[in-house]
């Protein structure tokens, strides 16, 4: 199963729209948290989840493709899902900034984690190239990632 996931803040309809057309062309099921109330007919929508469906949802993904949020990332980390980020920008009106940009040049290259600039690549990657699994991170490497990232945001 492939989870998308964009957050519990804004919908992020350019990534939603894209993987739902992917979708349509797997042979595994792929639930989207939207964080809004739309129709994408390849796509079992959940608008929000509660921590715990979403660790459960999380845990049973076999890749995860979301939006570059750090809660995201630390939870694909914790459990070894392999991670596809594509970050919201500020020129298309996703977010007020270009803040998940930086977070995706910061976290890039690391094990189990792939950048998407650009969504019409999303596609091969998905059915394709999708990254390795990381390595379960927990303890003193989970706290260094954490204290990282923490720096780089601020």
């Amino acid at each position: 199963m492939i989870f998308v996931t964009v957050g519990t803040q804004l919908p992020f309809p350019r990534l939603v729209r894209e993987m739902n057309r992917i979708a349509g062309g797997l042979c595994e099921p792929v639930i989207a948290q939207t964080c809004e109330h739309a129709r994408y007919p390849n796509l079992i929508v959940e608008p929000y989840m509660d921590a715990i469906r979403y660790g459960d949802v999380i845990e049973r993904a076999r890749l995860i493709v979301a939006h570059a949020g750090i809660g995201t990332v630390l939870a694909a980390r914790q459990v070894g899902v392999p991670l596809i980020l594509v970050p919201r920008r500020a020129e298309l009106g996703e977010h007020r900034n270009d803040h998940q940009i930086g977070t995706v040049r910061q976290l890039v290259g690391r094990d189990g984690i792939q950048a998407i600039w650009d969504e019409r690549k999303l596609a091969r990657t998905v059915m394709n190239d999708h990254p390795p699994p990381p390595a379960i991170v927990s303890g003193p490497e989970l706290d260094g990632l954490v204290t990282t990232l923490r720096s780089y945001i601020g």
